[in-house]
C-alpha cells in the first residue's frame, strides 16, 4: 500500500510541473542574448606608448536582448593600470542608464552589469571606452585581455620595429621645470616645480627661493584653488635620485601663502649650507576643484610659475578629462493600439451608451514563438483607445477581429479597420471583415474599427384642411362653406417640402397633397429618430392673406417652430408612421398691400448645368413689419393671430423660379420688409461652383406695387483646392497651448469679378492640415491668418504667399509662426551692513550668486553671476514673466578679520520680470562684523611658585561663548608663563573663562585664580575662578588677559612648632597605699649605683606622689638627672620583683614641671629649615 501511495504522490506531482511547465513556456519573456565584445582597441595620441602615459581602450559589445542582472567582464594585462576605483554609467542619447560598468584597479577588471530598462528592447547594443595608464614597460606588441574569462589579444598601435611600451623617460631638469596632472580622485591637481641648484647659485646665491604662483582656466571650466600643506613637500636630491625625489631626497623647509584661492607665493628656505650647484630642489603642491565635485565635462587647469628675482617662467597644464564612458543602444517593441467608432452617419440607440464595449479577438503571430497567443480586448464605444497587452518584436502579424454579439439589439453593418494615422496604411492587411498589422519597432499601430449601425426606419404622411377666418383672423368665419369650396376649386394641391437628418445623412422630398383632404403618399424609410423640418410652398389667393400650421393627427398637438423661421416645423420621426394635418387659415384683405418679384439670372460659362436638367430654383422669403427707431406715426400692420396661440404671424414663406426666369409673391401688407434666400439644395451643381448674388438685400412693401429681387447664379467647373499646414517655430517654449490658428482667404480671377469671388475659412492646430472648399481653375487666392498672437511673445508668419489654383490638383501653402518671447533684464546689487562692512577686503571680495528663472512651473534661465559692493551685474534676455530667484553661495563669503553673520544678510531675494522695458532689481545684503582676539596668560605666584613641579605643571581652561543661537566651547592648557589665543571672535562676545582649580597637597596651598587685563572694560573677575571677557576690536595686538595663582605652604605648617606651647590639664593623682613591711627576712636587694644629681630636678614631694621623681630616660635615650635629696633609706627604683605604684597604675603621667621653650624654638628652626631644603631641591 505505501508503494501504491508513493506512486500516485509522484505521479500527482509529475502531472502539476507538466502543467507548471507547458503554462511557462508559452509565456513571453525577455530572452537574454549571448554578449558579444568586438572591436577591442588601444589607442593614443602619442606614440610610441611610453611607461607611465595614457592610453584609451575602447570596444564594442553586442547583445540583441538584455535581462537584468544579466553581466559581461573584461580583465585587463598587467602592463595596463585602471588606476582608481570608479562606476560608469551605460546611457542612451536620453541618459537612460541601461547598465553599470564597475572598474576595479586590484583586479583591473570591468565588469557591466544590466539592469531591466533595455530588458524589453531589441538590438541591444553599445561601446565603451576607458583611459587606463601604462604602467609597465614591454617589448611586445601584443597584449592579452580576458573576455569572460577568455582570452583576446590585442595590438598595440605604433610601428612594429618599436617596443609595445617603452620604458619612462626619466631624467634631471636643464632648468626651471613645473609639471602638472589630475589625481585618481578627479577632484585635486599635484603640481610639482623643480630647480637646479646651479640656477640658484647664480639667481638667488645668499637667499631664500621666492616663486610667484599662479593658476587659470578657460572661460566655463570647473574652478580650482591652491590649499595648503595637503599633500605638499619640499625636497633636496641628486640626479641619481630624481626617479623618486620626494622618498629618496631630503626634506627641506618652505612655506606656501595663499593669497587668493588662484595665488600665492611659495619660499623654499636656503638650506644652511647653502644652495649646491649639484643639487636639484623640489616642491610639490596641490589644488582643489572649488566646489569640491568632479568636473562634468573635460577642464584644463593652468599653472604658471615664475621664479622671482629672474625671468625664468614655467607653466603647465593639469587636464581633467572624462575618462570612462559607456554607450547603450536598443529598438523599442510596438504593439497596436484600438479605438471604437460608431458611424455618426448613422442614428444613437439606447443600446449604444458611452459605457458599451465591443469584444475584439487579438491572433499573435511572431518568428518568436513565445510572444504568439490569442486573446480577447474590449474596446468602449466612447471611443478611448485600447492597447495590446504586450510590446512585439518588429514584424509581429496581429489579426484583429470583431465578436459580433447574438441577440444584439442593434444590427450593424459589416465592421471596418482602419489606419488610425493614414501614414501606417501600408501596415495594415485587409480591413473587413477583419484586419491583418504589422508591428514596428518604437510605436505603435493604430487601428480604428468602426461600425455602422442600421437604425429602424419609418415615416409620414399628410392631409390638408381649409378655413376662412374672420376678419380679424381671430375665429374661423361662420357660413363660408361656398367659399371654401371655391378655395380648394382655386387651389386644388399644395406642397410641403421636407428635410430630414439622421447622423450625417440627409433625406429631403417634396409631398403634394389635395386640397379636398385625401391623406398623401406617405414618405417611408427615414431613420427612427431622424430630425425633419416642413416648410409649405406659398400659394397665391387674392383677397386673402393666410397661414398654416401642421399638427399630429386632426386634433394633436401642433407642431414646434423656432422664433427666427415661424412657419418652419420640426417634426422627430417616431417608431409609427405619423399622420400630419396641414390647416390653411385665410384672412380676408382689405388693407392696403403689395407684393414683390423674384428675377432669376443664370451664367454658366463652363456649361456645367446638364442640357436635360431643368433647374427649379426655390427661394425661401421671410417678410417682418418695419420697425421704425422712434415712435410710429401710424399703427403698424399686423397679421392677426389665430385662435391657435403657437401660431405665429404668417411671415415666411417659399417661391420658385424654372430656370432663368421670374416669379411674383403673394400680397403682402404695405410696410413690410421682405428678404430672400435661395436653397442650396435646389440651386447646386454636381462638380461645379456657384456663386449667387443678391440684389438688393431686402425691399419694402408699397402699396399696389412690386419690388425687384435680381437673383444671380454663376458657375465654374475645372476645379481645384488648396491646403493650408500650420508648423510652429517656438525657440523659447512660448506657452501657446492647444490653440486653433484660422485663416481666411479669398479667392477671385484674374478680372477680380466680385461676383464670382470664392471666399473661406480653415481652422487647423499646429502641425495639422486643412483643405479649402474647392474653386475655379486659374483663381488666385489671398490667405491670412487672424487671431494668431500669443501673450508676451512677438509673431512673424511666413509661408502666406497667393495661391494660384490649378484644375485638379491641391497645392500646398505651410504657414510658419515663430514665437520669440519677450525678454527683460534684472539688475542685481551687492549691499554691506554689519561694523565690518568698510574694512577693504570686503569691499573688493566677489561674491557668487546662482539665479533660476521660472514661467508657469517651467525653467527659463538659469546661471550665476559675480558681485562687487560697486559692481552690479545686469541679467539679459530673461523671458518676459518669470519669476527669478537669487541664491548667494553662503561657502565663499567667509573674510579674514570680520564674520558673516547670516541672520542679519539677504543671501535670497526674487524678481519677477514684468515687460521687456523695465529692468527688474534683486538686492544680496551681507551683514559683517568685527572680529577680536583675545589671549589668555598664565602666571604662578607666591612662596613655592618657583618649585620645579609648579613650574612644569599643566593648568586647564575652559572657555565658553555663543555667536548666534549656537554655543561654542574650547578647553585648552597652559603652564606657567604660556600663552593660549582663542579663535577670533565677533566684537562684543562674552567669553566665560573658567580655571580648573588645582589640588592642594603637603607643600601647596592654592588660592582662587585671578583675571585682570590691560585693555579697559574687556575682563571682570567674577572671584569665584571665572572670569567674563568682552571681546574688542581688533588692533595692533589682541586683547591681553592674565590669570594669576598663589602658591604658598599649607597655613598649618606654622602651627606644628606651637603644638608643644599648648598646656594640657593635670589629671589629679590618686592614693597609694604603701605595701607593709615583709614579715620574714629577705636578702638585702642590691642597690644601683647612685647617679648623679641633677640640681635643676625639683625635689619636692616623694617618689611616687605627683611633682616627684621616678626616674625614666632623656630624649636621646640617656638617663634623666635625679634630684639632689636625701635618700632616707628608701630606694628611687624599686626591685624588679617589687613594682612600684607607679609601675601598677600607668595611666597616672607624673608632672614633671620641665620647661619646652627652648624645644619648641629648636623645633621650628629646624621646621624652618626643613622647608627652605625642599624648595631649593624643588627649584634645583
Amino acid at each position: 500500500m505505501g508503494r501504491s501511495l508513493s506512486l500516485r504522490i509522484y505521479a500527482i506531482v509529475s502531472t502539476v510541473c507538466l502543467i507548471l511547465t507547458s503554462v511557462l513556456i508559452h509565456q513571453p519573456i525577455a530572452h537574454a542574448g549571448t554578449i558579444t565584445i568586438s572591436n577591442v582597441r588601444v589607442e593614443s595620441d602619442n606614440l610610441p606608448i611610453k611607461q607611465y602615459s595614457q592610453v584609451d581602450v575602447k570596444w564594442d559589445w553586442y547583445a540583441g536582448n538584455v535581462a537584468d542582472g544579466q553581466k559581461f567582464s573584461v580583465a585587463f594585462p598587467e602592463v595596463l593600470s585602471l588606476k582608481a576605483n570608479q562606476g560608469i554609467e551605460l546611457k542612451d542619447k536620453d541618459n537612460e542608464v541601461g547598465g553599470t560598468c564597475d572598474a576595479d584597479n586590484n583586479t583591473r577588471t570591468v565588469t557591466c552589469t544590466f539592469n531591466d530598462r533595455f530588458s524589453a528592447k531589441d538590438d541591444v547594443r553599445g561601446t565603451f571606452s576607458i583611459k587606463v595608464q601604462a604602467s609597465k614597460a614591454q617589448k611586445s606588441k601584443d597584449v592579452t585581455f580576458q573576455v569572460d574569462g577568455s582570452p583576446k589579444v590585442v595590438r598595440l598601435p605604433g610601428d612594429d620595429g618599436q617596443d609595445g611600451i617603452i620604458g619612462a623617460d626619466v631624467h634631471v631638469p636643464k632648468t626651471f621645470k613645473k609639471e602638472g596632472w589630475a589625481e585618481d580622485d578627479k577632484v585635486h591637481a599635484r603640481w610639482t616645480i623643480t630647480i637646479p641648484g646651479s640656477e640658484l647659485v647664480q639667481h638667488a646665491p645668499n637667499q631664500d627661493a621666492i616663486i610667484d604662483d599662479e593658476l587659470s582656466l578657460k572661460a566655463g571650466d570647473v574652478g580650482h584653488k591652491f590649499i595648503e600643506g595637503y599633500g605638499a613637500y619640499a625636497r633636496e636630491f641628486t640626479a641619481d635620485q630624481v626617479d623618486n625625489p620626494r622618498e629618496k631626497g631630503i626634506a627641506i623647509t618652505y612655506n606656501q601663502a595663499i593669497q587668493e584661492e588662484r595665488k600665492q607665493v611659495i619660499t623654499v628656505k636656503r638650506p644652511n649650507g647653502g644652495w649646491k650647484a649639484d643639487r636639484f630642489y623640489q616642491v610639490s603642491y596641490m589644488s582643489i576643484a572649488t566646489d569640491g565635485k568632479i568636473p562634468t565635462k573635460a577642464t584644463d587647469i593652468a599653472n604658471k610659475a615664475r621664479l622671482r628675482g629672474t625671468s625664468l617662467e614655467v607653466s603647465d597644464i593639469a587636464s581633467f578629462a572624462q575618462d570612462a564612458s559607456g554607450t547603450i543602444t536598443g529598438v523599442d517593441r510596438g504593439t497596436f493600439e484600438l479605438r471604437k467608432v460608431i458611424d455618426s452617419g448613422t442614428l444613437p440607440s439606447p443600446a449604444l451608451e458611452n459605457d458599451a464595449k465591443f469584444t475584439v479577438k487579438v491572433t499573435i503571430d511572431s518568428d518568436d514563438d513565445s510572444f504568439d497567443e490569442t486573446y480577447e480586448v474590449q474596446v468602449p464605444a466612447n471611443g478611448d483607445v485600447v492597447q495590446g497587452k504586450k510590446k512585439l518584436p518588429a514584424g509581429t502579424r496581429v489579426t484583429l477581429e470583431e465578436v459580433i454579439p447574438a441577440n444584439s439589439p442593434v444590427t450593424f453593418d459589416a465592421p471596418k479597420f482602419t489606419a488610425t494615422n493614414p501614414s501606417d496604411a501600408g501596415q495594415l492587411t485587409g480591413g473587413s471583415p477583419s484586419v491583418t498589422l504589422t508591428t514596428v519597432e518604437d510605436r505603435n499601430i493604430g487601428v480604428t474599427l468602426t461600425n455602422t449601425v442600421t437604425p429602424p426606419t419609418s415615416g409620414f404622411f399628410f392631409d390638408k384642411a381649409i378655413a376662412i377666418m374672420t376678419e380679424d383672423g381671430a375665429n374661423v368665419a361662420e357660413g363660408k362653406d361656398a367659399e371654401v369650396a371655391e378655395l380648394k376649386k382655386r387651389l386644388p394641391e399644395f406642397t410641403v417640402h421636407y428635410t430630414c437628418a439622421a447622423g450625417d445623412k440627409n433625406y429631403d422630398g417634396d409631398v403634394k397633397i389635395k386640397s379636398d383632404g385625401t391623406p398623401s403618399q406617405p414618405v417611408s424609410n427615414i431613420p427612427v429618430g431622424a430630425q425633419c423640418r416642413f416648410i409649405e410652398e406659398d400659394v397665391e389667393a387674392v383677397g386673402y392673406r393666410w397661414h398654416y400650421h401642421i399638427r399630429k393627427n386632426d386634433h394633436g398637438d401642433v407642431l414646434p417652430t423656432r422664433a427666427e423661421t415661424p412657419n418652419v416645423f420640426d417634426y422627430t420621426v417616431t417608431n409609427e408612421r405619423q399622420h400630419l394635418r396641414v390647416t390653411n387659415k385665410f384672412i380676408p384683405t382689405k388693407n392696403p398691400v403689395g407684393k414683390f418679384k423674384i428675377v432669376k439670372t443664370v451664367e454658366d460659362p463652363h456649361k456645367v448645368i446638364p442640357p436635360n436638367e431643368k433647374k427649379r430654383y426655390v427661394f425661401e422669403y421671410r417678410c417682418v413689419p418695419d420697425r421704425p427707431k422712434g415712435p410710429p406715426s401710424q399703427p403698424r400692420q399686423q397679421v392677426p393671430q389665430a385662435d391657435d396661440a403657437n401660431e405665429p404671424a404668417p411671415v415666411q414663406f417659399t417661391l420658385t423660379v424654372d430656370g432663368a426666369g421670374e416669379v411674383t409673391s403673394p400680397e403682402i401688407p404695405v410696410g413690410y420688409v421682405c428678404s430672400i434666400t435661395e436653397r442650396a439644395s435646389s440651386a447646386d451643381v454636381k462638380d461645379a461652383t456657384r456663386t449667387t448674388s443678391i440684389t438688393p438685400e431686402s425691399v419694402k412693401i408699397s402699396a399696389d406695387q412690386v419690388q425687384t429681387f435680381t437673383v444671380n447664379n454663376v458657375y465654374a467647373s475645372d476645379l481645384g483646392d488648396f491646403t493650408i499646414t500650420k508648423k510652429l517655430d517656438n525657440p523659447d517654449n512660448v506657452a501657446v497651448g492647444d490653440k486653433d490658428f484660422t485663416f481666411h482667404y479669398v479667392c477671385m480671377d484674374k478680372n477680380r469679378t466680385e461676383a464670382t469671388k470664392v471666399e473661406g475659412d480653415l481652422v487647423v492646430k499646429a502641425n495639422g492640415t486643412a483643405t479649402s472648399k474647392k474653386i475655379p481653375h486659374d483663381f488666385n487666392c489671398v490667405v491670412n491668418e487672424v487671431g494668431a498672437d500669443v501673450a508676451g511673445a512677438d509673431l512673424k508668419t511666413s509661408g502666406l504667399e497667393e495661391v494660384t489654383i490649378v484644375k485638379g490638383a491641391t497645392k500646398s501653402v505651410t504657414a510658419t509662426n515663430t514665437y520669440t518671447a519677450l525678454k527683460g533684464s534684472v539688475k542685481v546689487t551687492k549691499e554691506l551692513a554689519g561694523s565690518a562692512k568698510d574694512l577693504d577686503v570686503i569691499k573688493h571680495k566677489t561674491f557668487t550668486v546662482g539665479y533660476v528663472c521660472t514661467k508657469e512651473g517651467k525653467e527659463t534661465s538659469k546661471g550665476e553671476v559675480k558681485l562687487k559692493v560697486d559692481e552690479p551685474a545686469t541679467i539679459k534676455d530673461i523671458v518676459v514673466g518669470s519669476h527669478c530667484t537669487f541664491t548667494e553661495d553662503t561657502k565663499d563669503v567667509a573674510v579674514d578679520g570680520a564674520i558673516f553673520v547670516e541672520d542679519e544678510s539677504i543671501v535670497r531675494a526674487e524678481a519677477t520680470v514684468e515687460d521687456e522695458r523695465t529692468e527688474a532689481s534683486a538686492r544680496i545684503k551681507n551683514s559683517y562684523n568685527n572680529l577680536g582676539t583675545v589671549e589668555i596668560t598664565k602666571e604662578v605666584v607666591g612662596l613655592v611658585a618657583g618649585s620645579s613641579s609648579n613650574k612644569s605643571k599643566e593648568y586647564q581652561f575652559t572657555a565658553t561663548w555663543g555667536i548666534g543661537n549656537e554655543s561654542k566651547k574650547e578647553t585648552f592648557t597652559l603652564k606657567d608663563g604660556e600663552t593660549h589665543k582663542l579663535p577670533q571672535l565677533p566684537v562684543g562676545t562674552l567669553v566665560t573663562l573658567r580655571e580648573t582649580m588645582p589640588t592642594s597637597d603637603t607643600f601647596t596651598s592654592w588660592a582662587t585664580p585671578r583675571f585682570g587685563s590691560d585693555t579697559a572694560g574687556a575682563v571682570k573677575d567674577n572671584g569665584d575662578g571665572t572670569a567674563t571677557i568682552t571681546v574688542k576690536a581688533e588692533s595692533s595686538k589682541a586683547t591681553a588677559v592674565k590669570v594669576t595663582n598663589s602658591a604658598n605652604i599649607p597655613w598649618w605648617w606654622f602651627v606644628i612648632p606651637i603644638v608643644p606651647l599648648i598646656p594640657l590639664p593635670t589629671p589629679p593623682a590618686p592614693s597609694v597605699q604603701k605595701p607593709p613591711a615583709p614579715l620574714s627576712a629577705t636578702p638585702t636587694p642590691s642597690v644601683p649605683a647612685p647617679k648623679t644629681c641633677d640640681p635643676h630636678v625639683p625635689a619636692s614631694g616623694t617618689p611616687g606622689e605627683p611633682g616627684g621623681y621616678s626616674g625614666g630616660h632623656g630624649a636621646n635615650g640617656t638617663d634623666k638627672g635625679v634630684p639632689c635629696v636625701p635618700q632616707k633609706g628608701i630606694p628611687a627604683k624599686a626591685p624588679s620583683g617589687n613594682p612600684t605604684p607607679e609601675k601598677q597604675n600607668p595611666r597616672n603621667l607624673a608632672n614633671t614641671g620641665a620647661s619646652v621653650i627652648g624645644v619648641s624654638v629648636l623645633a621650628l628652626l629646624v621646621v624652618t629649615a626643613g622647608a627652605v631644603m625642599i624648595i631649593r631641591s624643588r627649584r634645583s
